[in-house]
């Protein structure tokens, strides 16, 4: 059994139980107000649907070597593992230190500095497209949602 088809089996199983969870949520009947349920089983059916879509998807094979060597460039899946981890503890520490904006500026860098291309002009980009999502979505959560979170710059 392939990589794909054990997380597309592993997240539709999350998905149910998310879903099991979040129905099991008592709430007192509100008038015009969804409850605490509505956001873990809007997650809950869209993971199912992208794990089933995962399970079913066809692996592709590896890309070309552009080394010249024959061998496809691969990245250690244990140091991605513990530097992604490194990046969400950041996360936490900076949040509470920094506050959101800027907490989130530097782990979405990290996290697709991490995943992606390491040149220095990648960077850069990475950095601006960072700073346009955390800003987009610190306006978002505040001032359309009314989400009180620390940090956030306007």
């Amino acid at each position: 059994m392939t990589a794909n088809r054990v997380f597309g089996i592993c997240f539709v199983l999350l998905a149910g139980f998310i879903y099991a969870v979040a129905s099991g949520i008592r709430t007192p009947e509100l008038l015009g107000d969804p409850g605490p349920t509505l956001l873990p089983n809007i997650v809950a059916v869209l993971m199912g649907v992208l794990g089933a879509l995962l399970f079913i998807s066809k692996d592709e094979a590896p890309a070309a070597s552009t080394s010249g060597k024959g061998e496809p460039p691969t990245r250690g899946g244990l140091a991605i593992l513990f530097a992604s981890g490194a990046a969400v503890i950041g996360y936490v520490v900076l949040f509470k230190l920094a506050g959101f904006t800027i907490a989130t500026w530097l782990y979405l860098i990290a996290g697709i500095t991490i995943l992606g291309t390491r040149s220095p002009r990648a960077v850069i980009v990475y950095a601006l497209a960072a700073g346009a999502v955390s800003l987009v979505l610190g306006f978002v959560l505040t001032t359309l949602l009314e989400l009180p979170l620390p940090g956030v710059l306007l």
